[in-house]
């Protein structure tokens, strides 16, 4: 009974400081539309882009390199375009523009729309801030061509939505408890026999 109190204080001992450690620094993972629906074309682009929160300013400008560790993934799904459908990943890309145009842009709600120091976010103008993707090549067939706007062969995009993909807190401490109990349960099972077999004799 001793040994399960000393387990159970250690474990809540090294949970409370992997959690205060966590929550200086977390993964944030948006998915992204890009449309040509604005353009007259079909094409679209349908993403996912995870930074390092604490590398991404909020507010505040900047041109983040593919292989910074403020970007961890990177994948783009191209179509209905002319050409150059397909599936981009972060080697395709050498890095992204994010510029909240003086904005703090609040990370629980849709992004394009709210407002910065200008125009509102997502708009294409000078003045409403940026995310777009930068190719490795100026050759290659999908990159950025204007402010919000993505260029897929001779079809342009617009972004029409980036929104944060919402990960429980609490999912990763459960995954932590189930192993904590899990060990716990496997130490009973061992233990048992033993006291049994005392029992027996």
């Amino acid at each position: 009974m001793e040994n399960n109190k000393s387990l159970l204080y250690i474990f809540t001992l090294v949970l409370g400081l992997v959690t205060g450690t966590c929550s200086n620094a977390a993964p944030i993972t948006f998915q992204f539309v890009f449309s040509g629906a604005s353009f007259g074309n079909t094409a679209l682009a349908e993403g996912i882009i995870t930074f390092e929160d604490t590398l991404l300013p909020n507010p505040g400008s900047t041109n983040l390199s593919t292989a910074s560790p403020a970007i961890l993934d990177l994948s783009v799904s191209v179509s209905g375009a002319g050409m150059g459908n397909g599936v981009f990943g972060l080697s395709d890309f050498l890095s992204v523009d994010w510029n909240t145009n003086g904005g703090a842009l609040d990370f629980s709600n849709e992004l394009v729309g709210q407002s910065t120091s200008g125009d509102p976010w997502g708009t294409q103008s000078f003045s409403s801030g940026e995310f777009n993707l930068i190719s490795v090549n100026p050759s290659d067939i999908v990159s950025a061509c204007f402010f919000f706007t993505l260029c897929v062969g001779f079809d342009s995009l617009n972004l029409v939505s980036m929104q944060a993909v919402p990960i429980p807190p609490a999912l990763w401490l459960l995954g932590s408890g189930l192993v904590c109990l899990t060990g716990i349960s496997r130490r009973r099972r061992h233990t048992i026999p033993d006291t049994q077999q005392k029992v027996a004799s």
